[in-house]
Protein backbone atom coordinates (compact mmCIF):
# COMPACT_ATOMS: atom_id res chain seq x y z
CA UNK A 1 0.00 0.00 0.00
CA UNK A 2 1.98 3.38 -1.24
CA UNK A 3 2.16 6.44 0.86
CA UNK A 4 -0.34 9.45 0.68
CA UNK A 5 0.27 13.00 1.66
CA UNK A 6 -0.80 16.86 1.21
CA UNK A 7 0.30 20.14 0.96
CA UNK A 8 0.24 23.01 -1.64
CA UNK A 9 2.48 26.59 -0.10
CA UNK A 10 1.98 26.29 3.37
CA UNK A 11 1.16 24.04 6.43
CA UNK A 12 -1.81 25.12 8.08
CA UNK A 13 -0.90 24.81 11.46
CA UNK A 14 -4.05 26.30 13.08
CA UNK A 15 -6.75 23.82 14.44
CA UNK A 16 -5.42 21.53 11.16
CA UNK A 17 -2.16 19.68 12.07
CA UNK A 18 -2.64 16.51 14.49
CA UNK A 19 -0.35 13.82 15.90
CA UNK A 20 -0.93 11.46 17.86
CA UNK A 21 0.33 9.48 20.92
CA UNK A 22 1.34 5.91 21.51
CA UNK A 23 2.75 5.98 24.33
CA UNK A 24 0.92 8.39 27.09
CA UNK A 25 3.46 8.92 29.63
CA UNK A 26 1.67 12.13 31.05
CA UNK A 27 5.46 13.13 32.37
CA UNK A 28 7.47 12.69 29.34
CA UNK A 29 5.81 11.95 26.00
CA UNK A 30 2.67 14.15 26.04
CA UNK A 31 3.70 16.52 28.61
CA UNK A 32 3.82 19.75 26.31
CA UNK A 33 0.55 18.53 25.31
CA UNK A 34 -1.00 18.91 28.48
CA UNK A 35 0.93 21.70 29.97
CA UNK A 36 -1.05 25.49 30.47
CA UNK A 37 1.29 28.52 31.49
CA UNK A 38 0.56 30.53 34.67
CA UNK A 39 0.49 34.37 33.86
CA UNK A 40 2.78 35.90 36.42
CA UNK A 41 3.06 39.72 37.46
CA UNK A 42 5.15 42.44 38.64
CA UNK A 43 3.99 46.26 39.44
CA UNK A 44 4.18 46.83 35.93
CA UNK A 45 4.56 43.85 33.80
CA UNK A 46 2.36 40.72 33.23
CA UNK A 47 4.24 37.75 32.03
CA UNK A 48 1.79 34.95 29.68
CA UNK A 49 3.71 32.63 27.51
CA UNK A 50 7.28 34.02 28.14
CA UNK A 51 6.09 37.60 26.59
CA UNK A 52 5.67 40.88 28.80
CA UNK A 53 2.92 43.04 28.43
CA UNK A 54 2.06 46.46 30.16
CA UNK A 55 -1.23 46.52 32.41
CA UNK A 56 -2.98 48.97 29.79
CA UNK A 57 -2.40 46.32 27.40
CA UNK A 58 -3.76 43.20 29.47
CA UNK A 59 -7.06 46.02 30.12
CA UNK A 60 -7.48 46.28 26.35
CA UNK A 61 -7.34 42.72 25.57
CA UNK A 62 -9.56 42.57 28.23
CA UNK A 63 -12.23 45.08 27.14
CA UNK A 64 -11.90 42.74 23.23
CA UNK A 65 -12.29 39.21 24.95
CA UNK A 66 -15.53 41.13 27.00
CA UNK A 67 -16.86 42.23 23.71
CA UNK A 68 -16.45 39.50 21.68
CA UNK A 69 -18.23 37.58 24.50
CA UNK A 70 -21.04 39.85 24.49
CA UNK A 71 -21.34 39.52 20.88
CA UNK A 72 -20.83 35.93 20.32
CA UNK A 73 -22.18 34.54 23.35
CA UNK A 74 -18.95 32.62 23.99
CA UNK A 75 -14.93 33.32 24.22
CA UNK A 76 -12.70 33.45 21.58
CA UNK A 77 -10.47 30.73 20.63
CA UNK A 78 -7.18 33.25 21.75
CA UNK A 79 -6.48 36.98 22.26
CA UNK A 80 -4.17 38.64 20.19
CA UNK A 81 -1.72 41.17 22.20
CA UNK A 82 1.36 42.68 20.71
CA UNK A 83 1.28 40.40 17.88
CA UNK A 84 0.99 37.64 19.87
CA UNK A 85 -1.52 34.93 19.71
CA UNK A 86 -2.54 34.21 23.76
CA UNK A 87 -4.67 31.05 23.90
CA UNK A 88 -8.02 31.76 25.52
CA UNK A 89 -7.25 28.96 28.15
CA UNK A 90 -4.07 30.78 28.85
CA UNK A 91 -5.14 34.49 29.36
CA UNK A 92 -8.25 33.06 31.32
CA UNK A 93 -6.75 33.58 35.01
CA UNK A 94 -6.15 37.51 34.13
CA UNK A 95 -9.23 37.43 32.37
CA UNK A 96 -11.01 36.37 35.22
CA UNK A 97 -8.63 38.66 37.52
CA UNK A 98 -10.29 41.52 36.09
CA UNK A 99 -13.70 41.15 35.18
CA UNK A 100 -16.81 39.96 36.83
CA UNK A 101 -16.19 38.11 40.12
CA UNK A 102 -19.14 36.47 40.86
CA UNK A 103 -17.71 33.39 39.01
CA UNK A 104 -18.63 29.81 40.18
CA UNK A 105 -16.76 27.92 42.65
CA UNK A 106 -16.03 24.09 42.31
CA UNK A 107 -17.87 23.30 45.72
CA UNK A 108 -21.10 22.54 46.49
CA UNK A 109 -23.15 25.77 46.53
CA UNK A 110 -26.53 23.98 47.45
CA UNK A 111 -29.68 22.99 45.91
CA UNK A 112 -29.69 25.87 43.71
CA UNK A 113 -26.50 24.94 41.67
CA UNK A 114 -25.99 22.76 38.77
CA UNK A 115 -22.43 20.82 38.91
CA UNK A 116 -21.40 19.80 35.93
CA UNK A 117 -17.66 18.32 35.18
CA UNK A 118 -16.68 19.36 38.58
CA UNK A 119 -18.47 23.08 39.15
CA UNK A 120 -20.82 24.52 40.06
CA UNK A 121 -23.52 26.70 38.23
CA UNK A 122 -26.49 28.85 39.00
CA UNK A 123 -29.88 28.07 37.74
CA UNK A 124 -29.36 31.46 35.54
CA UNK A 125 -26.10 30.86 34.30
CA UNK A 126 -27.70 27.42 32.90
CA UNK A 127 -30.91 28.79 32.03
CA UNK A 128 -28.54 30.69 29.84
CA UNK A 129 -27.02 28.21 28.11
CA UNK A 130 -30.33 26.33 27.38
CA UNK A 131 -30.91 29.43 25.43
CA UNK A 132 -28.18 29.61 23.80
CA UNK A 133 -27.84 26.34 22.39
CA UNK A 134 -31.78 26.59 21.49
CA UNK A 135 -31.03 29.61 19.43
CA UNK A 136 -27.79 27.83 17.79
CA UNK A 137 -29.73 24.55 17.13
CA UNK A 138 -32.94 26.59 15.33
CA UNK A 139 -30.72 28.71 13.36
CA UNK A 140 -28.28 25.70 12.12
CA UNK A 141 -30.21 22.79 12.76
CA UNK A 142 -27.65 21.08 14.65
CA UNK A 143 -26.66 21.23 18.43
CA UNK A 144 -23.45 22.90 18.88
CA UNK A 145 -19.98 21.05 19.38
CA UNK A 146 -20.37 22.66 23.45
CA UNK A 147 -21.72 25.27 25.09
CA UNK A 148 -19.58 28.09 27.22
CA UNK A 149 -20.75 29.10 30.99
CA UNK A 150 -18.85 31.59 32.75
CA UNK A 151 -15.41 30.92 30.68
CA UNK A 152 -15.80 27.19 30.50
CA UNK A 153 -16.65 25.18 27.63
CA UNK A 154 -18.70 22.27 28.13
CA UNK A 155 -19.01 19.43 25.17
CA UNK A 156 -22.59 19.00 24.39
CA UNK A 157 -22.79 15.52 25.43
CA UNK A 158 -22.17 16.66 28.81
CA UNK A 159 -24.71 18.88 28.43
CA UNK A 160 -27.39 17.48 26.80
CA UNK A 161 -29.02 15.79 30.11
CA UNK A 162 -29.65 19.62 31.32
CA UNK A 163 -31.19 20.32 27.99
CA UNK A 164 -33.52 17.62 27.79
CA UNK A 165 -34.54 17.52 30.62
CA UNK A 166 -35.45 21.16 30.32
CA UNK A 167 -37.01 21.15 26.61
CA UNK A 168 -39.04 17.96 28.09
CA UNK A 169 -40.53 19.57 31.29
CA UNK A 170 -43.27 16.57 31.26
CA UNK A 171 -40.66 14.45 32.15
CA UNK A 172 -39.69 14.26 35.36
CA UNK A 173 -37.50 11.57 35.65
CA UNK A 174 -33.32 11.33 35.83
CA UNK A 175 -31.81 10.13 32.64
CA UNK A 176 -28.84 8.18 33.81
CA UNK A 177 -27.69 7.48 30.14
CA UNK A 178 -27.66 9.86 26.83
CA UNK A 179 -27.71 8.11 23.31
CA UNK A 180 -25.13 10.40 22.03
CA UNK A 181 -24.97 8.84 18.08
CA UNK A 182 -28.88 10.65 18.12
CA UNK A 183 -28.33 13.24 19.94
CA UNK A 184 -25.40 15.02 18.17
CA UNK A 185 -23.55 15.09 14.68
CA UNK A 186 -22.62 11.62 13.64
CA UNK A 187 -21.42 10.30 10.63
CA UNK A 188 -21.65 6.68 9.32
CA UNK A 189 -18.49 4.58 8.59
CA UNK A 190 -18.82 4.77 4.71
CA UNK A 191 -18.90 8.82 5.10
CA UNK A 192 -15.82 8.96 7.31
CA UNK A 193 -14.21 6.64 5.17
CA UNK A 194 -15.05 8.87 1.62
CA UNK A 195 -14.02 11.90 4.05
CA UNK A 196 -10.45 10.20 3.99
CA UNK A 197 -10.21 9.70 0.62
CA UNK A 198 -10.80 13.43 0.20
CA UNK A 199 -7.99 14.36 2.34
CA UNK A 200 -5.18 11.60 1.39
CA UNK A 201 -6.05 12.94 -2.44
CA UNK A 202 -5.47 16.46 -1.09
CA UNK A 203 -2.04 15.62 1.12
CA UNK A 204 -0.68 13.74 -1.91
CA UNK A 205 -1.32 17.19 -4.10
CA UNK A 206 -0.60 19.80 -1.71
CA UNK A 207 2.22 17.98 0.57
CA UNK A 208 -0.03 19.50 3.54
CA UNK A 209 -3.37 18.99 5.37
CA UNK A 210 -6.50 20.46 4.62
CA UNK A 211 -8.15 23.09 7.16
CA UNK A 212 -10.87 21.27 7.73
CA UNK A 213 -12.92 18.60 5.61
CA UNK A 214 -16.58 18.93 4.53
CA UNK A 215 -18.77 15.72 5.67
CA UNK A 216 -22.69 15.72 4.94
CA UNK A 217 -22.38 20.02 5.26
CA UNK A 218 -20.37 19.94 8.41
CA UNK A 219 -16.95 21.26 8.21
CA UNK A 220 -14.67 19.20 10.35
CA UNK A 221 -11.09 20.23 11.34
CA UNK A 222 -8.28 17.88 11.26
CA UNK A 223 -8.20 16.98 15.04
CA UNK A 224 -11.85 16.80 14.89
CA UNK A 225 -11.04 14.48 11.95
CA UNK A 226 -8.32 12.48 13.58
CA UNK A 227 -10.61 11.81 16.46
CA UNK A 228 -13.49 10.22 13.77
CA UNK A 229 -10.67 8.11 11.83
CA UNK A 230 -9.34 6.72 14.96
CA UNK A 231 -12.93 5.36 16.36
CA UNK A 232 -13.91 4.46 12.87
CA UNK A 233 -10.74 2.07 12.78
CA UNK A 234 -11.31 0.74 15.94
CA UNK A 235 -14.82 -0.05 15.36
CA UNK A 236 -14.24 -1.87 11.79
CA UNK A 237 -11.08 -4.30 13.82
CA UNK A 238 -13.54 -4.76 16.69
CA UNK A 239 -16.62 -5.82 13.52
CA UNK A 240 -18.71 -2.74 14.85
CA UNK A 241 -20.77 -0.94 12.43
CA UNK A 242 -21.23 1.98 15.28
CA UNK A 243 -22.04 6.02 13.53
CA UNK A 244 -19.23 8.06 15.30
CA UNK A 245 -20.15 11.31 17.17
CA UNK A 246 -18.41 14.81 16.11
CA UNK A 247 -16.30 15.94 19.26
CA UNK A 248 -14.91 19.01 20.06
CA UNK A 249 -11.47 18.52 19.41
CA UNK A 250 -8.57 21.03 20.37
CA UNK A 251 -5.20 21.36 18.20
CA UNK A 252 -1.91 19.99 19.79
CA UNK A 253 -0.32 22.26 21.64
CA UNK A 254 2.93 21.87 19.41
CA UNK A 255 3.40 19.68 16.70
CA UNK A 256 6.77 17.57 16.51
CA UNK A 257 8.40 14.38 16.01
CA UNK A 258 11.42 12.27 14.49
CA UNK A 259 10.64 8.82 12.59
CA UNK A 260 12.22 6.56 10.13
CA UNK A 261 10.31 6.15 7.14
CA UNK A 262 9.15 2.34 6.77
CA UNK A 263 5.59 0.40 7.23
CA UNK A 264 3.58 -0.55 10.69
CA UNK A 265 1.81 -3.62 10.43
CA UNK A 266 -2.29 -3.44 11.92
CA UNK A 267 -1.73 -4.73 15.71
CA UNK A 268 0.71 -1.81 16.23
CA UNK A 269 -1.63 0.51 14.02
CA UNK A 270 -4.30 -0.53 16.20
CA UNK A 271 -2.49 -0.05 19.48
CA UNK A 272 -1.36 3.71 18.28
CA UNK A 273 -5.35 4.13 17.11
CA UNK A 274 -5.87 3.24 20.77
CA UNK A 275 -3.59 5.36 22.95
CA UNK A 276 -4.62 8.63 20.49
CA UNK A 277 -8.74 7.97 20.99
CA UNK A 278 -7.98 7.73 24.90
CA UNK A 279 -5.63 11.05 25.12
CA UNK A 280 -8.14 12.79 22.51
CA UNK A 281 -11.15 11.66 25.54
CA UNK A 282 -9.25 12.63 28.23
CA UNK A 283 -7.52 15.50 27.40
CA UNK A 284 -10.09 17.24 24.74
CA UNK A 285 -7.17 17.91 22.00
CA UNK A 286 -5.37 15.38 19.68
CA UNK A 287 -1.31 14.72 20.91
CA UNK A 288 1.95 16.64 18.97
CA UNK A 289 3.09 13.60 17.89
CA UNK A 290 2.75 9.21 19.14
CA UNK A 291 5.15 6.99 19.57
CA UNK A 292 6.04 4.05 17.56
CA UNK A 293 8.36 1.65 16.39
CA UNK A 294 9.67 4.00 13.66
CA UNK A 295 10.00 6.58 16.69
CA UNK A 296 7.64 10.05 16.97
CA UNK A 297 4.71 10.29 14.44
CA UNK A 298 3.65 13.43 14.80
CA UNK A 299 0.34 15.14 14.33
CA UNK A 300 -0.03 15.82 10.22
CA UNK A 301 1.65 12.81 9.24
CA UNK A 302 -0.66 10.48 11.81
CA UNK A 303 -3.94 12.03 9.88
CA UNK A 304 -2.79 11.46 6.69
CA UNK A 305 -1.14 8.02 7.89
CA UNK A 306 -5.14 7.19 9.18
CA UNK A 307 -6.72 8.09 6.09
CA UNK A 308 -4.81 5.87 4.11
CA UNK A 309 -5.81 2.75 5.82
CA UNK A 310 -9.20 3.79 5.85
CA UNK A 311 -8.86 4.83 2.07
CA UNK A 312 -7.80 0.84 1.56
CA UNK A 313 -10.84 -0.34 3.81
CA UNK A 314 -13.34 1.48 1.48
CA UNK A 315 -11.70 -0.27 -1.22
CA UNK A 316 -11.20 -3.53 0.06
CA UNK A 317 -13.76 -3.78 2.48
CA UNK A 318 -10.79 -5.02 5.02
CA UNK A 319 -8.18 -3.08 7.39
CA UNK A 320 -4.80 -3.53 5.66
CA UNK A 321 -2.23 -5.43 7.02
CA UNK A 322 0.03 -3.06 6.91
CA UNK A 323 0.46 0.42 5.99
CA UNK A 324 3.36 2.67 5.11
CA UNK A 325 4.38 5.99 7.13
CA UNK A 326 6.49 8.11 5.06
CA UNK A 327 8.12 11.45 6.60
CA UNK A 328 8.66 13.67 3.52
CA UNK A 329 4.79 13.95 1.93
CA UNK A 330 4.15 16.62 4.49
CA UNK A 331 6.54 19.46 4.13
CA UNK A 332 7.75 21.52 7.13
CA UNK A 333 6.64 24.98 6.26
CA UNK A 334 9.31 27.53 5.49
CA UNK A 335 7.23 30.17 4.33
CA UNK A 336 7.01 33.97 5.97
CA UNK A 337 3.64 34.13 7.23
CA UNK A 338 3.15 30.52 9.38
CA UNK A 339 6.58 29.90 11.92
CA UNK A 340 5.76 32.96 14.24
CA UNK A 341 2.40 32.88 13.76
CA UNK A 342 1.77 35.81 11.38
CA UNK A 343 -1.67 36.85 9.87
CA UNK A 344 -2.36 37.41 6.23
CA UNK A 345 -3.76 40.53 5.37
CA UNK A 346 -7.84 39.37 3.92
CA UNK A 347 -9.17 40.75 1.47
CA UNK A 348 -12.93 39.72 0.62
CA UNK A 349 -15.30 40.76 -2.12
CA UNK A 350 -18.18 39.60 -3.91
CA UNK A 351 -20.00 38.44 -7.27
CA UNK A 352 -22.85 40.95 -8.06
CA UNK A 353 -25.33 38.39 -5.86
CA UNK A 354 -28.35 40.83 -4.06
CA UNK A 355 -27.78 44.28 -4.64
CA UNK A 356 -24.50 46.71 -3.76
CA UNK A 357 -25.75 47.76 -0.24
CA UNK A 358 -26.37 44.09 0.67
CA UNK A 359 -23.27 42.61 -0.47
CA UNK A 360 -21.46 45.17 1.23
CA UNK A 361 -23.28 44.66 4.29
CA UNK A 362 -22.42 40.66 3.59
CA UNK A 363 -18.88 41.79 3.56
CA UNK A 364 -18.49 44.30 6.55
CA UNK A 365 -19.88 41.74 8.55
CA UNK A 366 -17.14 39.30 7.93
CA UNK A 367 -14.99 41.88 7.76
CA UNK A 368 -15.76 42.88 11.34
CA UNK A 369 -16.04 39.66 12.79
CA UNK A 370 -12.02 38.69 11.72
CA UNK A 371 -11.19 42.27 13.04
CA UNK A 372 -12.72 40.89 16.78
CA UNK A 373 -10.59 38.10 16.66
CA UNK A 374 -7.92 40.43 15.66
CA UNK A 375 -7.14 39.40 12.28
CA UNK A 376 -6.64 42.66 9.41
CA UNK A 377 -9.50 42.54 6.81
CA UNK A 378 -10.55 44.41 3.89
CA UNK A 379 -14.03 44.92 2.24
CA UNK A 380 -12.28 44.82 -1.72
CA UNK A 381 -16.32 45.66 -3.05
CA UNK A 382 -19.20 43.88 -4.38
CA UNK A 383 -18.82 43.21 -8.13
CA UNK A 384 -14.88 43.30 -8.56
CA UNK A 385 -13.29 41.90 -10.95
CA UNK A 386 -11.45 38.98 -9.26
CA UNK A 387 -8.66 39.46 -11.71
CA UNK A 388 -8.01 42.80 -10.52
CA UNK A 389 -8.09 41.61 -6.76
CA UNK A 390 -4.99 39.18 -7.33
CA UNK A 391 -2.94 41.89 -9.36
CA UNK A 392 -3.84 44.49 -6.49
CA UNK A 393 -2.96 43.08 -3.52
CA UNK A 394 -0.07 41.72 -1.51
CA UNK A 395 2.17 39.17 -1.99
CA UNK A 396 1.01 37.57 1.41
CA UNK A 397 -2.76 38.16 1.16
CA UNK A 398 -5.59 35.98 1.52
CA UNK A 399 -7.97 36.43 -1.13
CA UNK A 400 -11.47 35.50 0.21
CA UNK A 401 -14.46 35.54 -2.44
CA UNK A 402 -18.23 35.31 -2.40
CA UNK A 403 -20.05 33.37 -4.92
CA UNK A 404 -23.64 33.46 -5.28
CA UNK A 405 -23.63 30.66 -8.06
CA UNK A 406 -20.87 27.88 -8.74
CA UNK A 407 -19.56 28.47 -12.14
CA UNK A 408 -17.61 25.18 -13.72
CA UNK A 409 -15.40 27.52 -15.75
CA UNK A 410 -14.33 29.62 -13.04
CA UNK A 411 -12.99 26.85 -11.36
CA UNK A 412 -11.70 25.38 -14.23
CA UNK A 413 -9.96 28.72 -14.82
CA UNK A 414 -8.53 28.67 -11.40
CA UNK A 415 -6.65 25.54 -12.50
CA UNK A 416 -4.64 27.58 -15.65
CA UNK A 417 -1.00 28.42 -15.46
CA UNK A 418 -2.10 32.15 -15.77
CA UNK A 419 -4.40 32.47 -12.90
CA UNK A 420 -1.96 30.72 -10.47
CA UNK A 421 0.49 32.68 -11.63
CA UNK A 422 -1.31 35.65 -10.41
CA UNK A 423 -2.10 34.23 -7.36
CA UNK A 424 2.16 32.94 -6.71
CA UNK A 425 2.14 32.92 -3.17
CA UNK A 426 -1.06 34.23 -2.19
CA UNK A 427 -4.53 32.07 -0.83
CA UNK A 428 -7.45 32.07 -2.43
CA UNK A 429 -10.57 31.34 -0.66
CA UNK A 430 -13.86 30.63 -2.27
CA UNK A 431 -17.18 30.85 -0.44
CA UNK A 432 -20.55 29.56 -1.84
CA UNK A 433 -23.88 31.19 -0.89
CA UNK A 434 -27.18 30.04 0.69
CA UNK A 435 -28.92 28.36 -2.74
CA UNK A 436 -26.03 28.03 -4.83
CA UNK A 437 -25.51 24.31 -5.46
CA UNK A 438 -23.70 22.31 -3.63
CA UNK A 439 -20.14 21.03 -5.08
CA UNK A 440 -19.17 18.58 -1.95
CA UNK A 441 -19.84 14.97 -3.26
CA UNK A 442 -21.30 16.82 -6.69
CA UNK A 443 -20.28 14.13 -9.56
CA UNK A 444 -20.24 16.40 -12.70
CA UNK A 445 -20.96 20.54 -12.83
CA UNK A 446 -22.52 21.25 -15.73
CA UNK A 447 -20.92 24.36 -18.05
CA UNK A 448 -23.04 27.30 -16.46
CA UNK A 449 -25.58 29.06 -19.03
CA UNK A 450 -24.20 32.25 -19.19
CA UNK A 451 -20.31 31.26 -19.45
CA UNK A 452 -19.14 33.16 -22.64
CA UNK A 453 -15.66 33.17 -21.81
CA UNK A 454 -14.74 29.15 -22.21
CA UNK A 455 -13.99 27.22 -24.90
CA UNK A 456 -16.66 26.12 -26.85
CA UNK A 457 -15.54 22.56 -25.97
CA UNK A 458 -15.96 23.02 -22.44
CA UNK A 459 -19.48 21.07 -21.43
CA UNK A 460 -18.39 20.74 -17.74
CA UNK A 461 -16.24 19.60 -14.93
CA UNK A 462 -16.21 16.51 -12.62
CA UNK A 463 -15.96 16.22 -9.19
CA UNK A 464 -15.72 20.34 -8.96
CA UNK A 465 -15.13 19.53 -4.91
CA UNK A 466 -11.96 17.55 -5.68
CA UNK A 467 -10.72 20.05 -8.25
CA UNK A 468 -10.91 23.06 -5.93
CA UNK A 469 -8.92 21.38 -3.05
CA UNK A 470 -6.14 19.43 -5.32
CA UNK A 471 -5.44 22.42 -6.81
CA UNK A 472 -4.96 24.31 -3.44
CA UNK A 473 -8.46 26.20 -2.79
CA UNK A 474 -10.28 25.84 -0.12
CA UNK A 475 -13.93 26.70 -0.05
CA UNK A 476 -17.34 27.30 2.23
CA UNK A 477 -20.39 26.57 0.83
CA UNK A 478 -24.01 27.57 2.22
CA UNK A 479 -23.11 30.26 3.71
CA UNK A 480 -25.94 32.97 5.14
CA UNK A 481 -24.91 36.23 7.34
CA UNK A 482 -26.50 34.29 10.49
CA UNK A 483 -23.02 31.85 10.06
CA UNK A 484 -20.50 34.96 9.74
CA UNK A 485 -18.43 34.08 13.47
CA UNK A 486 -17.97 30.13 11.66
CA UNK A 487 -16.73 31.48 8.76
CA UNK A 488 -14.34 33.91 10.56
CA UNK A 489 -12.88 31.22 12.69
CA UNK A 490 -12.15 29.28 9.40
CA UNK A 491 -10.46 32.25 7.52
CA UNK A 492 -8.54 33.11 10.39
CA UNK A 493 -6.88 29.92 10.45
CA UNK A 494 -6.55 29.99 6.79
CA UNK A 495 -4.96 33.30 7.42
CA UNK A 496 -2.05 31.50 9.31
CA UNK A 497 -1.41 28.91 7.31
Amino acid sequence: MEAVFIKRKSIMAVTVLFIFALSFSTSTAFAAASLQSTPTTNSDQITINGNSYTQAQIEDANNRVSTFQETNNRLPTYVTISGNKIPINDFLPYLEENSDTNSEGTGNTGNTGTTINGITYSAAQIKDAINRVNAFKATNNRLPSYVTISGNKIPINDFLPYLEENNNPTNNSTNTSTNNSSSGVSFTSAQINNASKTVKTFVESNNRLPNFITINSYQVTMPQFLQLMTQNILNIYNGLKSTVTLSTVSSPSSATGNFTSANIYKSEYIKIATSVDSFIDSNGKAPGYVSSTLGNIKFDTLVYTFSKILTYQATNNRLPSYVSVTSSIIQDDTSNNSSDGVLRPIYIFSDNINSKTYDNERINLLVNALKALGATAYNSGAGTDNYAILRNTPSNALIVQINGGVCAGTIKDMASAYYKGLVGTKEVFMVFTEGATKITGLAWMPRAHDDNFSPASFTGLANPDLYLLNNGYNYYEGYTNSLVNILAQILYQEATS
